[in-house]
């Protein structure tokens, strides 16, 4: 079981699932959603390339995290969650947000994956 009021480490969530978004501006789209969403975390660690936003949440199940790691050629994303159905949907949910920043000027294309 996960604290719901602070985080115990990424690696300790259940569920995890990793994405990569490969776009020429990939970075300032990740950029975009954490200003975006920083006032709804819990705490926002930033070191080095790497943002990790936790939400707190009332049900341990829908306690989860965020990670964006910016590379040369792409960020890649994390969700860690106690939850396979919560993560799910939170790919959804960054899915839409990224792509309504793009808008019509850029194409994104968003890869996910289950790795645990």
């Amino acid at each position: 079981m996960i604290d719901k009021t602070a985080s115990t480490g990424f690696e300790d969530y259940s569920h995890h699932v990793s994405g990569s978004l490969v776009h020429d501006r990939a970075a300032r789209y990740a950029k975009q959603l954490v200003s975006h969403w920083s006032g709804w975390a819990e705490r926002v660690d930033v070191k080095d390339s790497t943002t990790t936003m936790f939400f707190a949440a009332e049900d341990d199940e829908a306690a989860w995290e965020l990670r964006f790691e910016t590379l040369p050629d792409r960020v890649a994303m994390s969700i860690a969650s106690e939850s396979v159905d919560y993560a799910t949907v939170m790919i959804g949910v960054i899915d839409e947000h990224l792509h309504r920043f793009a808008g019509t000027r850029d194409t994104l294309v968003i890869k996910w994956e289950t790795t645990s």
